[in-house]
């Protein structure tokens, strides 16, 4: 997704703009932030639910039933309850054929898996993400610190601060720095949409944590590909 040179210039950028902060910028560009094993998980039990009792509704039933060796006439109680032991044996059957084989569909096919995601879902695990990319800022020693995060398989990018800061600048600063992260991906050019970025993250670090001189660089001024 990006070139030697796309990483020079987001480089280049996160050093000047941290040049007037005591803040750091850390940008992160991760294939996928989660592997969503529980999606097909869900579809599967869904489909297994649903899909049988469709079928019956839609008259399907005598296939079901013909499982149970052939139509309900039963001459005594014995042969009766062994009918039904078959069908419901029948049914749940076709139930775990149909939770194994759209499992394994959606899970197989990872953009189905993904377009089948809840959008909630992903930006929960994009966020997590990116939090934890800013917790190991701090172990690192920033004082202050913003986590410019992108997901290519999430088609996704979020922006996280420490509270400090986050507080100054507000939600508005960093829901601009996402969009102008997301115009450069769409206009088929990231490493500006990140240059971007890191320019008004870097105005807001350095109006609120200005430079006290010499700096201790914490971070690489590098992107962090996953």
């Amino acid at each position: 997704m990006l070139s030697e040179a796309d990483h020079a210039s987001i480089a280049a950028a996160v050093a000047k703009a941290e040049a007037s902060t005591s803040g750091e910028i850390l940008c992160v560009l991760s294939k996928k932030v989660s592997n969503y094993r529980e999606t097909p998980l869900a579809w599967a039990t869904a489909a297994a639910l649903v899909v049988p009792p469709l079928a019956v509704a839609f008259g399907l039933h005598p296939w079901l039933l013909s499982q149970a060796g052939g139509d309900w006439v039963a001459t005594n109680a014995t042969t009766l309850d062994a009918s039904v032991r078959v069908a419901l044996t029948s049914y749940a059957m076709v139930q775990m054929v149909i939770f194994v084989a759209v499992a394994g569909a959606i899970a197989l096919a990872t953009p189905l898996k993904l377009a089948l995601t809840p959008k909630a879902l992903k930006h929960r695990r994009l966020r997590q993400a990116a939090m934890q990319q800013l917790q190991a800022t701090r172990l690192l020693g920033a004082t202050a610190a913003v986590v410019i995060f992108a997901a290519q398989d999430e088609r996704m990018v979020i922006v996280v601060a420490d509270e400090a800061i986050h507080l100054k600048a507000g939600d508005a600063a960093w829901d601009a720095a996402v969009a102008a992260v997301l115009a450069g991906i769409r206009n088929g050019d990231p490493a500006a949409g990140f240059v971007a970025a890191i320019e008004m993250c870097g105005g807001y670090l350095a109006e609120h944590f200005p430079s006290t001189g010499a700096r201790r660089n914490a971070l690489s001024d590098g992107l962090v590909e996953l």
